[in-house]
């Protein structure tokens, strides 16, 4: 029983020894803080820290959303192309951005995507994105249109068409109407 309190002033000595911060300058002139004591040092008196108490934690669970057959997609109210606008002129363009318009968004969940078509055939593969970029169109008047397809690939809504004019520099000398040889880069000259 007497080692007890013996073993409870032990541990008040240590934590109170713990508490003492001791400050003082070192021969180049910096001062130092230390929690051992040193000659000449000065005790700094430490007040109480400050505690804030945090927002309380909320321990809810997001219920995760499960696909069922009673939940149906919804049906599209449209769809357009938006990029390249209606009669646009775009010139000299390698690759030419598509944006599409839906709404609702396209609901992925139920396996739907998007199709892009140009002059009236499908391109490329359908797509997850509303977005969409042409690489190396020919030069001359296209047709825009794009549709929902449900999982099984059957169209759910289409728009309608977008025309858009692509111009590029043409390869035809305008004065003798026959074709320019290509212009090959000049190797520089040798040093």
């Amino acid at each position: 029983m007497t080692r007890l309190p013996l073993l409870l002033l032990a541990l008040a000595t240590v934590f109170a020894a713990q508490a003492e911060v001791y400050r003082w300058k070192d021969a180049q002139g910096n001062v130092v803080f230390s929690d051992t004591p040193h000659a000449g040092a000065e005790i700094i008196n430490i007040g109480p820290t400050t505690v804030i108490p945090g927002a309380p934690v909320k321990n809810e669970v997001a219920e995760p959303q499960v696909t069922t057959e009673a939940q149906a997609p919804v049906s599209y109210e449209s769809i357009a192309v938006l990029a390249p606008g209606e009669d646009e002129n775009l010139r000299d363009q390698q690759s030419i951005a598509v944006d599409v318009a839906l709404s609702p968004e396209l609901q992925i969940t139920f396996g739907h995507r998007l199709q892009l078509f140009m002059d009236g055939a499908p391109l490329g593969a359908p797509s997850q994105s509303a977005h969409f970029v042409l690489p190396g169109t020919a030069r001359g008047t296209h047709q825009l249109a794009a549709a929902v397809l449900d999982q099984a690939g059957a169209e759910l809504i289409r728009s309608t068409a977008t025309v858009f004019h692509l111009h590029k520099s043409s390869v035809v000398d305008a004065k003798t109407g026959k074709p320019r040889p290509p212009t090959l880069p000049r190797p520089s000259p040798a040093k």
